[in-house]
């Protein structure tokens, strides 16, 4: 197979096709138009050298060779979605980073704290700058300046 000459995303054409029994109802699956999913089919069937699908009456039977491909296409499919799913691994005792944030002064007292015991022993390596809260507070907040603010209080938990 030669998969510099194959557009990967006759995949999905592939894989919506015999899912939904007709190229209107497969091209709405992945987003694309009518013409343009028979356009996809032309091109498998090229490329596949295979009908794929055969109009009986009034319904689309896969070939043989479509069958085949069925379980394949899927999990190639899911394959590639997993790859765009992987995200990094996060450990907060390796961050090393400083943040400022603003906290109102009557929440200080009973946030801080354990607030700082918990940052301590989970991320030792990381600065927080703390300041009370002002009236340019937001604006430092909205320019990216101020990473958390925290005013007030509900039902005994922090609001941010």
């Amino acid at each position: 197979m030669n998969l510099h000459r194959f557009d990967l995303n006759l995949l999905r054409a592939l894989d919506a096709l015999p899912q939904e029994n007709g190229v209107a109802r497969a091209a709405r699956r992945v987003g694309l138009s009518q013409p343009a999913m028979s356009a996809s089919l032309k091109r498998l069937r090229q490329y596949f050298d295979d009908p794929l699908l055969n109009i009986v009456g009034r319904e689309m039977i896969l070939s043989p060779r479509a069958t085949a491909l069925v379980e394949p296409v899927r999990e190639a499919l899911l394959s590639v979605e997993a790859i765009f799913e992987v995200q990094p691994e996060f450990d907060a005792a390796k961050l090393r980073q400083a943040f400022h944030m603003a906290i109102a002064d009557f929440l200080t007292p009973r946030v801080m704290p354990q607030f700082l015991a918990t940052l301590g022993l989970e991320a030792p390596h990381v600065h927080l700058h703390v300041e009370r809260v002002t009236d340019s507070t937001m604006c430092r907040l909205l320019d990216g300046d101020i990473a958390l603010l925290s005013t007030c209080c509900t039902k005994g938990k922090l609001a941010a």
